[in-house]
């Protein structure tokens, strides 16, 4: 690169920029030519010259992009140096720039955080959330990156911005050495430090996902394993991970407790295939790290179905008779010596609270039945997406009362409830035992023809 250039750059001086454009109009092209390379942009953000900076890139919004020869774009810089300013500026760009990823796969987000950039990292998650959960190449995530590099108040800030973004699946995502972000803070020895951010680790939450506070790295250990392994006592971080329920590695797998591959096999050889399949796809569907979001969403859209069948359900279209009326021999009119007994709608038999559309009775229990099918699968929905969240069994106590509330409302909107709700409740178990039913013979049947 032409030194004036540089020297320019260097400088902030945007009138020798423009006299080597009138000189060379090409000048900027030949830098952007090379792969690798410390642009005029890179310079400027380095030399913390920003008006410069962002005349240059203006100018060749291109060298946002570009990396230099240590595999840092200018944001990268712009995020070492604690320069806001800058960091808007090259936003201005590009948002997508919060996830240009440079040396190691670190992000400006990465970079921020191991120097400790407090306003740098609000500002990157406020533009792109997203930020949050890249990886570097070691699958490092901000959280284990801000322990590495000993930044503990950054720490405490992007664990408030987990909680508030609700990505907390992050806290238990491993790096390439199968270390946990609870691992790293036990293998600290800072006293001044570690119990504080343990102690916020394990701070009771209502989450998704909770910490695993018994995960097993790559050498098949627990976090208290690592911290045992510290010189020193410890005692304090000890209690608090042994309050948590943390255990040693060899006292959650024991060899006489392990069942061979031989024993394993048989076992599930044992369980019908289509229950095996149903087992696997419910752990994979609720458990698994990459169907949080999904699950977030299933349990909200269960929730509103669940709302909208409660109401349906208790509240007809067209409402609740207000009166009972049992015709009687005044409905009887006399027409040519003929007696004809007359019944509009409203003139039949009914009884205060029932439905009035159950004056077609017919379509009133199709109605009914769909009703009272997409309440019980939502509220299956809800039974299993709170699976293992705190507070899950007052969840079900309220959706139990809820449901014998619903039952209860139905029984008295419904003519005949004593013997229409055991037919509908008999027909919905049915359906899922035929296809049950019909798996099995499929399966009996491919074995006779094998």
């Amino acid at each position: 690169m032409d030194q004036r250039l540089t020297e320019a750059a260097r400088e902030g001086d945007i009138d020798a920029l423009y006299a080597l454009l009138h000189e060379d109009p090409f000048i900027l092209e030949k830098v952007d030519q090379a792969p690798f390379v410390d642009t005029p942009l890179h310079i400027a953000v380095s030399a913390g010259k920003n008006s410069f900076a962002t005349e240059i890139a203006n100018l060749k919004p291109s060298f946002a992009k570009k990396l230099n020869q240590d595999g840092l774009s200018p944001i990268h810089l712009a995020s070492t140096l604690e320069d806001v300013g800058m960091v808007k500026e090259l936003l201005t760009i590009g948002r997508e720039l919060c996830l240009l990823k440079g040396r190691e796969k670190r992000t400006p987000l990465h970079v921020a955080v191991i120097f400790g950039r407090i306003d740098v990292i609000n500002e990157l998650i406020n533009e792109f959330p997203k930020s949050l959960e890249e990886l570097t190449v070691h699958k490092e995530t901000v959280l284990h990156l801000a322990l590495k590099y000993e930044q503990f108040d950054t720490f405490e800030l992007l664990l408030d911005w987990v909680r508030e973004l609700d990505k907390r699946y992050i806290l238990n995502l491993k790096d390439n050495e199968g270390n946990t972000v609870l691992h790293l803070a036990s293998s600290r020895a800072l006293p001044q430090a570690n119990p504080y951010i343990i102690k916020d680790l394990l701070r009771p939450r209502i989450s998704i996902l909770r910490l695993e506070v018994n995960a097993m790295n790559a050498n098949n250990q627990t976090a208290l394993d690592v911290l045992l392994q510290l010189p020193g006592e410890n005692g304090e971080i000890k209690d608090i991970l042994r309050r948590a329920k943390a255990k040693r590695g060899d006292e959650i797998i024991s060899p006489s407790r392990l069942l061979t591959s031989d024993q394993i096999s048989r076992v599930v050889s044992k369980i019908p295939r289509p229950l095996r399949g149903l087992k696997a796809r419910f752990r994979r569907v609720v458990f698994s790290d990459y169907a949080i979001e999904v699950r977030s969403a299933l349990l909200v859209v269960a929730v509103l179905t669940v709302t909208a069948t409660f109401q349906t359900g208790v509240n007809p279209p067209g409402g609740v008779w207000q009166d009972d009326f049992h015709p009687g021999y005044n409905n009887v009119s006399n027409t040519n010596t003929t007696t004809t007994t007359i019944f509009s709608p409203r003139e039949m038999s009914h009884k205060a609270g029932t439905a009035i559309m159950s004056t077609n009775f017919d379509l009133f229990i199709i109605f009914t039945f769909c009703n009272v099918f997409g309440f019980l699968i939502s509220v299956t929905m809800i039974f299993i997406f709170t699976t293992g969240l705190p507070f899950s069994n007052f969840v079900r106590l309220a959706l139990a009362f809820m449901g014998l509330t619903y039952v209860l409302s139905l029984m008295t909107i419904i003519p005949d409830a004593g013997y229409v709700i055991p037919n509908i409740l008999i027909l919905g178990l049915t359906m899922p035992l035929m296809y049950l039913l019909y798996q099995i013979c499929t399966r009996i049947v491919g074995r006779m023809g094998s």
